[in-house]
């Protein structure tokens, strides 16, 4: 379906009046613009597509309902883009058309923070032949293919309906059929040949538990409630890290994904013994004197510390019972950095040693808006107290690398997966050795859109990186969709949704780098320069009683 629905937006790119309106009234001319007409239609589908962002908190409605009220901004820019290319620079309909949605496609990863998701090349990871040329262009270069093949399918049917010019419409239709079969069988070649590669060196390799329990995300609980969330929590991590231990002993490092650590109501940095503490500016801090939350802060690093040790302990058992006896730890929870006076509260990931010790922190950079922060939310603060997110969340600004086994791995936590551009960016950092990430991990939560689309749509984005740079991906899940999926894209292993379980992967570095993975969105810049020109013209050159 996703290779002809976008042939009935062509009509729309290729009549010659688009815009008017006879109505006197203000209101009538701006209810009876196409353009406005568009953004609405668009609307409504975005609000259909992201219901499951309404899920986490009543008051989370209203994130859902601004979040689709500017996405429906792109599809209107699309067509106006689409109708300057068409009628300024008198490009082929499916070359306008594929060069205007890639644009606006690109464009929406970097506009407000970015929001990938839901792309029109996420139709297709279901089909292995056709995504790998997103290793080339990323995924915009799939929306390319289905783009050009909807736009010569459409000019091919208004050829057939002038057949009263039998010679043009013939050379048309064969034109773009030629066209169409050309592409299809580049791509599904190419398909098949990148099918066939290797991307890693299995001599150098590790084992990997990616730990999945079903705990529903749940706001303002009684305390009562909340420890009995947080008991079964524990049970059910550390059972089924037990039980993916019990699979397969050379598991050689354990991934709890985003936020699922239940270990004391956060973790503390540890800021030098001499260095002051700051007390978190928040209202459940209110109350409590300097002197008392300092001791609150040494309580909560032992008991941390404790728990730390026995967690692993209990995880990596003896020599006797197990061939390896160094299985790391990393998940996710949020940390307090009491060093700093403002005290910022981080969604992190934390790395643990075998012996229970924090060896490093990932905090998370690429924020969800409405979920972990509100625009405009430090000049009015009373937003957040509208919220259940607390004062909300601060931006990391650094990348985690680290090796285990002689693998690299590079994490990122919930939606930052779903940016191509941010996970490109962070998969080339390297290591002080100079050694680039081998492996993607994606640590995420996504118990809060249960009962929605969301978790499909976010195991589709995760297919896409992997592809476009060559690279596993290890996606540990709570309340699901946990997979591993391959360099090609394809789901090896994955757990149901809403079910506790596990998924052992093995993955090893990485021997190629991929077109993507070195040039990044270079197809995009070319396709967003020409949009550019096109406009420029449009606005240079505007016919006389012709209103585009």
């Amino acid at each position: 379906m996703a290779w002809f629905a976008p042939m009935l937006w062509m009509p729309l790119l290729m009549a010659d009046r688009f815009v008017s309106s006879k109505s006197p009234k203000r209101l009538g001319r701006i209810l009876g613009n196409a353009y406005t007409h568009i953004w609405l239609a668009h609307v409504v589908y975005w609000m259909i597509m992201l219901q499951g962002l309404r899920l986490a908190h009543w008051t989370t409605h209203f994130g859902w309902l601004a979040i689709g009220l500017y996405l429906g901004i792109y599809l209107p820019c699309f067509v106006f883009v689409g109708r300057c290319c068409v009628h300024r620079l008198r490009m082929p309909v499916a070359l306008a058309a594929a060069i205007s949605w890639i644009t606006f496609e690109w464009l929406r990863g970097y506009i407000i923070s970015g929001f990938s998701m839901a792309c029109l090349s996420h139709t297709q990871t279901d089909h292995l032949l056709v995504i790998q040329i997103a290793d080339l262009g990323g995924n915009q270069i799939i929306s390319l293919l289905i783009m050009l093949v909807a736009g010569s399918l459409y000019s091919m049917v208004v050829a057939a309906r002038n057949w009263s010019n039998r010679t043009s419409a013939k050379k048309t239709i064969l034109v773009h059929a030629a066209s169409i079969l050309l592409v299809l069988a580049l791509t599904l070649t190419y398909g098949y040949q990148q099918l066939g590669r290797t991307y890693s060196d299995v001599s150098t390799q590790t084992t990997v538990g990616l730990i999945q329990g079903s705990i529903d995300t749940q706001f303002e609980l009684t305390q009562e409630q909340y420890s009995a969330k947080n008991k079964r929590q524990q049970q059910s991590y550390i059972q089924q890290s037990k039980l993916a231990r019990q699979a397969n002993k050379h598991i050689s490092l354990l991934v709890w994904p985003e936020s699922m650590y239940p270990f004391g109501p956060t973790y503390v940095t540890d800021p030098q013994p001499a260095s002051t503490i700051y007390k978190p500016q928040h209202q459940n801090y209110a109350d409590i004197d300097d002197a008392t939350f300092r001791q609150h802060v040494a309580i909560v690093r032992d008991n941390l510390r404790r728990s730390n040790q026995d967690l692993l302990s209990l995880l990596n058992g003896n020599s006797t019972e197990s061939s390896n006896n160094s299985m790391h730890l990393i998940a996710g929870t949020d940390i307090h950095d009491l060093s700093v006076v403002d005290t910022p509260t981080y969604n992190s990931a934390i790395l643990f040693s075998p012996n229970g010790e924090v060896r490093d922190i990932y905090r998370k950079s690429h924020l969800v808006m409405f979920g972990e922060y509100i625009p405009l939310g430090n000049l009015f603060p009373w937003l957040y107290d509208l919220l259940p997110i607390g004062p909300g969340l601060a931006a990391g600004n650094g990348v985690l690398i680290f090796e285990i086994d002689g693998v690299i791995f590079v994490p990122n936590i919930c939606f930052e997966s779903t940016v191509p551009h941010l996970v490109r960016k962070m998969m080339q950092q390297s290591n002080p050795q100079g050694q680039r990430g081998d492996v993607m991990l994606n640590l995420t939560n996504d118990g809060w859109f249960w009962g929605s689309a969301m978790l499909d749509i976010h195991l589709r984005c995760n297919i896409m990186r992997a592809v476009e740079l060559r690279r596993p991906n290890l996606v540990a899940a709570n309340t699901g969709i946990s997979a591993w999926i391959t360099p090609t894209g394809k789901i090896v292993e994955q757990e149901a949704k809403r079910k506790d379980g596990f998924v052992i992967a093995q993955v090893a570095t990485a021997t190629y780098d991929s077109v993507y993975m070195r040039f990044g969105d270079i197809l995009s810049i070319v396709a967003a320069s020409l949009a550019s020109i096109a406009v420029l013209r449009s606005f240079k050159s505007v016919p006389p009683n012709r209103k585009n």
